[in-house]
């Protein structure tokens, strides 16, 4: 094997020694708390164990190879492991084996690691105080999802950033059973699920971007979590969605950019039904903090969508408040009913065809919503194979042109927005602003398929 250097400034007077690569377990066997290893280049022999606090440094030129076979690296204490490639773990499924895995551990700080060819990413397991920063992890896009392990996953951990991480064909990102954690600013594309989450309460996910997954982020049997500023887009599959929601109370979703999806958001039992209401004075920290009861859905872009926001009811009450609906086939849409519950107030529709009076910036008379393809397959459901013909937009627009055949309305709006009013909106030029035109086509070129 190949020689390389290992320098131990704090473990052997700051020497720099020659070692062969296949010693690097031995000599983490010999460390002890407070050590720092500083990598100088090579591959070295995977299925690390670390038990003790110390410091390894990769520079970005070192590698840890498992060769295939269980862990690449496991770890059970305090540590920091940065600028690291790590590589090539077991493909056991029900071994759960990993690039990094981090179980019964409180203190490990993951930055700037580079891990491919692993099944699972970096997994934690009941450990808590854990950052994950920085961090690149590659699945391999020829197997199927199934096949494949989560980029990151959580499991009843606490305490924890996920930050600036970038994820490529894995199968999903994971938070489960974990609370406390924070979701900033990371990017995940080519997967599963951008984000599949359950059973996690007070959490943030804000700054995101999911492009080309199935599912951007659905989160379930969960509570007090805000979504805030993130970008879903271009989940085009069949069953594709933007985000979704499943038993979920006390959500607020807000500035989010929900785009090019088959179905923007779709909303199941969210809020869990109650059979209380909600109004336009309520506050986001009133639903944070449990005081109120509901979810927000507000200040949220749905552009170029099939479907803007598709619900299973029961699933009120929401507030769907000051969000911008542009150039979506369909605004809402509804499994087994016809009319929803949920409260829509001052948004902005690209469709609204009022006027604007005493130029207060709202329309004059509400707006409201009617679908008589929805009202068709309810009474017959075998019709449903329609779905994705031309025919259910032209019996859409047969209703506008014959208002005989109009329904009553889904759903309104008493107090419509007239122009948009979000973060791409240029109010003098009324239109969107150019960088952002830019920014959407450019994501739907490069992720819709």
């Amino acid at each position: 094997m190949g020689e390389i250097f290992l320098m131990f400034p704090f473990l052997i007077s700051s020497s720099i020694f020659k070692v062969d690569a296949s010693y690097l377990g031995q000599v983490l066997q010999k460390a002890k708390d407070g050590d720092k290893i500083i990598l100088q280049g090579g591959a070295y022999k995977g299925n690390i164990i670390i038990d003790k606090n110390i410091y390894i440094d990769g520079q970005g030129i070192s590698a840890v190879d498992s060769g295939g076979i269980g862990h690449v690296i496991y770890i059970k204490s305090p540590c920091t492991i940065k600028n690291l490639i790590v590589r090539n773990s077991g493909r056991d499924l029900l071994h759960e084996d990993s690039g990094i895995m981090v179980e019964n551990a409180t203190g490990v700080y993951l930055e700037g690691n580079r891990i491919e060819n692993t099944l699972f990413g970096i997994y934690l397991k009941n450990s808590e105080d854990v950052i994950i920063k920085g961090n690149v992890i590659l699945g391999d896009e020829r197997e199927p999802f199934q096949f494949r392990g989560d980029g990151i996953r959580l499991w009843y951990s606490r305490r924890v950033m996920i930050e600036k991480n970038y994820m490529e064909n894995m199968r999903d990102m994971v938070i489960w059973y974990s609370s406390d954690v924070k979701t900033i600013g990371n990017y995940v594309i080519n997967s599963r699920y951008g984000l599949h989450y359950m059973y996690s309460d007070g959490n943030i996910l804000e700054g995101n971007e999911f492009y080309g997954n199935v599912v951007g982020a659905f989160l379930m049997f969960s509570k007090q979590i805000l979504i805030r500023k993130n970008v879903f887009g271009s989940s085009k599959y069949l069953t594709g969605i933007g985000v979704g929601f499943k038993d979920a109370s006390y959500i607020v979703l807000t500035e989010n950019l929900i785009i090019d999806n088959s179905v923007g958001i779709y909303l199941a039992n969210s809020p869990e039904f109650r059979g209380e209401t909600i109004s336009e004075d309520i506050r986001e920290d009133d639903i944070l903090s449990k005081r109120r009861f509901g979810n927000i859905i507000k200040r949220n872009v749905f552009a170029f969508n099939i479907v803007a926001v598709r619900v299973l009811p029961p699933s009120f009450p929401n507030l769907i408040s000051d969000n911008t609906f542009v150039g979506n086939l369909f605004i809402v849409e509804f499994e087994q009913v016809l009319q929803d519950k949920n409260f829509w107030y001052s948004n902005y529709f690209d469709t609204y065809r009022g006027y604007d009076k005493d130029k207060d910036g709202y329309g004059d008379f509400p707006f409201e919503y009617s679908s008589l393809f929805l009202e068709v397959i309810a009474k017959k459901p075998e019709l449903s194979f329609i779905y994705f013909s031309p025919l259910r937009t032209a019996i859409d627009i047969i209703s506008r042109v014959l208002p005989i055949f109009n329904p009553p309305p889904v759903f309104s709006d008493v107090r419509p927005k007239m122009n948009p009013d979000f973060f791409g909106w240029d109010k003098k030029q009324r239109k969107i602003k150019p960088k952002l035109v830019n920014k959407i086509r450019e994501n739907i070129d490069i992720f819709a398929h």
